[in-house]
């Protein structure tokens, strides 16, 4: 363990110095793990991910590192590390803080990343509180992490979010906007937007459908066949 702590220590002081060009330092992070998880595979006991967890933590939450970094190390942690609900918890906590950094007055707590419900109040309250499509984005790169969490669904969630980016046009044509180059907005988002859409104007469904591509294109040119 020490020879590890060591290596690991090293990297991180490394990272905290370099923080403009961190590639380097990560890279050297992301090696220790990489081998402290496969000593564990091999069934190892000499170090386990606890221990490299405890050492890192406090990096992915120290603002001294930048954003960027910090997220950086997280992803590194998720990509090697077999996480228990807490540790998982706690990765979605520091990445939703680092996400929110210097946007909202709303600082994320356990609490809030822990529940369905505490996702749905916290995200219900930024959502109140954005005022700029820059702050609109946040959320939803906050809704994309969070979407990587398979036990929170968050649709519902994107859908608020969709309307609200829509502001900055009206009606049909903001939420066709707020959706072009949005790769990631989940099927069933499109499908719920497009429903409403499509209840109001065919064409506006039919733009919606272009856009979005995919079940809700299909869907679209089906329903045009019926017209």
């Amino acid at each position: 363990m020490c020879l590890v702590q060591e290596a690991l220590s090293h990297a991180l002081e490394e990272l905290r110095h370099t923080d403009s060009e961190p590639q380097d330092a990560l890279c050297k992070i992301e090696t220790v793990i990489s081998s402290v998880r496969q000593h564990e595979q091999e069934s190892g006991r000499l170090v386990s991910s606890g221990q490299v967890l405890a050492i890192i933590r406090p990096h992915c939450s120290d603002s001294s590192h930048t954003v960027d970094t910090r997220r950086a190390l997280l992803h590194i942690i998720e990509k090697h590390l077999t996480l228990s609900e807490d540790d998982l918890n706690l990765l979605i906590l520091y990445q939703t803080q680092a996400i929110l950094l210097n946007q909202f007055a709303v600082e994320a707590t356990l609490e809030h990343v822990s529940s369905a419900q505490g996702r749905t109040a916290l995200f219900t309250t930024l959502l109140r509180q954005a005022s700029t499509l820059d702050q609109l984005q946040v959320l939803e790169c906050l809704l994309e992490t969070w979407g990587e969490d398979s036990r929170f669904p968050v649709q519902e969630s994107w859908c608020e979010l969709m309307e609200a980016m829509s502001s900055v046009a009206e009606g049909a044509t903001g939420v066709i906007l707020a959706r072009a180059g949005r790769s990631h907005v989940p099927e069933e988002v499109d499908e719920a937007i497009w429903h409403k859409l499509s209840s109001g104007s065919v064409v506006d469904g039919l733009k919606y459908s272009l856009v979005a591509g995919g079940v809700v294109m299909k869907k679209s040119l089906e329903q045009l066949q019926q017209v």
